[in-house]
């Protein structure tokens, strides 16, 4: 197109002033305005989501969420409140298993949920003990103890890890566990021993198991979900967004959970998963929706894996060992209330430490998302047409098609309603093929819309010169006299002064009205404008359209503005050929669009139309 443009001024006799116009419309070509509007609404999209109780940290995050089809999160914090009520208590002798738990609570240094919803448990007596050794819970021991001065050790631990060092499971049979873990409840031990809770060996004080442990209770503890998880799960489910609990606890207490929040899914261990790779880790990952007893580096794995199936993943979590995991997501969302590292980390903060919020906030990013994408429409046919025009009338030798101040008119047919069409948009999903959709769309009214817009160019611009040529009426030279500046008789270029500028008013007319039914194509009111996508119950893009219709006619009519963008007066050609040239372009592209004539050209006949 540069060289076709440089051979015509070239045989022109180019001067400054045409360099610099062609300059300045040239680089209208470039869809700034779409930068500026995805800068804005971007900002405007976290804003929306803010006022949900999300706060955005990182803006790319607001189209990230909109893309999301798995969430996984932590259980304790997230599902639920993260406190824990004492249920029960099964022992051969419960008053003095009381009185050891309570002691037990009250005499840890290093508390946790569990230790302090035990210390609170008014029904647990004891008093504060002093200790002489303390192994505080981690996640890769599943327990914790204390060595009380007369060297006695009592210790607090998960079934599965402290039944093989019990000298006799007593109450702690399997079938009273998992009797428990199917009501969602939290199983743990409390056994008691003499000896140390230590190796002093050569690597140094290892934790590890007192044997024999004689088990003293059973206890079981209830978590408390948070309040709208079981619609937020239902919701996302319905949506067919997988969700997948992760959590360090038992897997069928975990599942139970899930089952009292609205989740049925299969469940697996920890260890069960950690004999996987490759292929097989995949599998499993997506095969199942509960995941207990997951050590920190395993959540990370999780995401992985999902990634490498090509989902797009939200990790949802509160502590230090799910910052790891949240950087691995592509948007990691962390609780208000969580550590520093993990919201330091994360894309998006739930400021109110509900997990409710994640779906309006998701909603929000689709509507942003949505908005984005339809401006994006827009933006593209009128570079496409401008592009098309510029270079067709070029390479026909027609002078050059547009003034920089008739380029102006694209505040009115583009930079308005692409700003409000985005704030209007719905929520919708996220077009996996956005490319493919634009080039359906794009390229038709792209190229349909440039030939009419250059057919009314040249034969507008052809029919002026040679009326000037001939014989011309004193009315037409007294107008274009006005028009142009310049004398008939004394100018040499009047002639094709006045037929650029007539043409380029017609042609600007043209382009101008196609632009606003554009937008009656995007937001059909009626069923005569669905070619492309299904009718809209949103009129305001319509009223949009008409307002914007009204506003360029009275930019016509006015004097002032009229010269302002470089136009002529609305007189007959410059009115009758555009609208005449608008109800042909307006049936062929529907033809064209509705008959996938493009896909039918490129092979592509069973790529669904948007929005259908």
């Amino acid at each position: 197109m540069s060289g076709a443009i440089l051979a015509q001024a070239a045989l022109d006799g180019s001067t400054v002033l045409r360099f610099v116009q062609t300059s300045a419309v040239l680089s209208g070509l470039v869809p700034y305005g779409l930068f500026f509007l995805i800068a804005v609404a971007y900002p405007v999209g976290a804003a929306r989501i803010a006022g949900r109780g999300a706060l955005v940290q990182q803006t790319n995050a607001v189209e990230a969420i909109s893309r999301v089809d798995v969430v996984c999160t932590d259980k304790t914090g997230t599902l639920t409140t993260g406190r824990l009520s004492l249920t029960e208590v099964v022992a051969e002798d419960e008053a003095g298993a009381r009185a050891l738990l309570g002691t037990f609570a009250r005499s840890v240094s290093s508390t946790n949920a569990t230790t302090t919803a035990l210390a609170a448990d008014t029904s647990l007596p004891g008093e504060r003990a002093g200790t002489v050794d303390e192994v505080e819970f981690r996640s890769a021991l599943r327990w914790s103890g204390i060595t009380l001065a007369d060297g006695t050790s009592l210790v607090l631990g998960a079934p599965s890890t402290l039944r093989a060092a019990l000298a006799d499971p007593g109450v702690v049979s399997e079938d009273a566990v998992r009797a428990r873990t199917d009501q969602g409840l939290r199983v743990l031990v409390l056994a008691r021993a003499e000896g140390p809770l230590r190796d002093h060996g050569g690597d140094g004080d290892r934790p590890r198991l007192p044997r024999p442990l004689h088990a003293v209770a059973l206890v079981a503890l209830a978590d408390e979900l948070r309040e709208g998880v079981t619609e937020v799960l239902t919701g996302l489910t319905d949506e067919g967004v997988a969700v997948k609990i992760i959590s360090g606890d038992d897997p069928d207490t975990v599942a139970a959970l899930a089952r009292r929040a609205g989740l049925d899914a299969p469940a697996v261990p920890g260890p069960r998963l950690a004999a996987l790779d490759g292929a097989d880790l995949d599998e499993a990952v997506d095969t199942y929706g509960v995941f207990g007893r997951i050590a920190p580096e395993q959540k990370e794995q999780i995401v992985a894996s999902l990634r490498r199936r090509g989902r797009q993943v939200a990790m949802v979590g509160d502590g230090v060992n799910d910052a790891r995991a949240l950087k691995q997501a592509q948007v990691g969302v962390a609780m208000r209330s969580g550590s520093a590292v993990t919201r330091d980390v994360a894309d998006i903060v739930l400021l109110d430490d509900s997990f409710t919020t994640l779906p309006p906030a998701r909603t929000e990013g689709r509507r942003i998302i949505a908005g984005v994408s339809s401006s994006m429409f827009l933006f593209l046919s009128r570079v496409a047409t401008q592009m098309l025009v510029i270079l067709t009338v070029t390479l026909l030798g027609l002078g050059f098609p547009y003034t920089p101040t008739q380029v102006g008119l694209t505040l009115f047919t583009v930079g308005l309603p692409t700003f409000f069409l985005t704030m209007w948009a719905r929520p919708e999903p996220p077009a996996e093929d956005l490319l493919v959709s634009l080039a359906r769309f794009v390229i038709p009214v792209g190229v349909l819309t440039a030939g009419f817009a250059t057919a009314i160019y040249a034969f507008l611009y052809t029919r002026i010169l040679s009326g000037f040529t001939e014989t011309p009426e004193p009315r037409a030279i007294a107008l274009f006299e006005q028009y142009t500046g310049l004398t008939y008789g004394v100018d040499a270029d009047f002639a094709e002064a006045s037929a650029t500028l007539g043409a380029q008013s017609a042609m600007s007319v043209f382009v101008s009205v196609i632009a606003m039914v554009l937008i009656l194509l995007l937001e059909p009111p009626h069923r005569i404008f669905t070619a492309w996508r299904p009718v809209s119950s949103d009129r305001r893009p319509t009223w949009l359209a008409l307002g914007l219709f009204v506003a360029f006619v009275i930019v016509l009519i006015v004097p002032a503005t009229r010269e302002y963008f470089g136009l002529t007066a609305p007189d007959p050609p410059v009115v009758e050929f555009p609208a005449i040239g608008l109800v042909v372009w307006f049936v062929t592209l529907s033809l064209v669009l509705r008959h996938r004539v493009l896909e039918r050209i490129l092979g592509l006949r069973d790529r669904p139309t948007v929005g259908a």
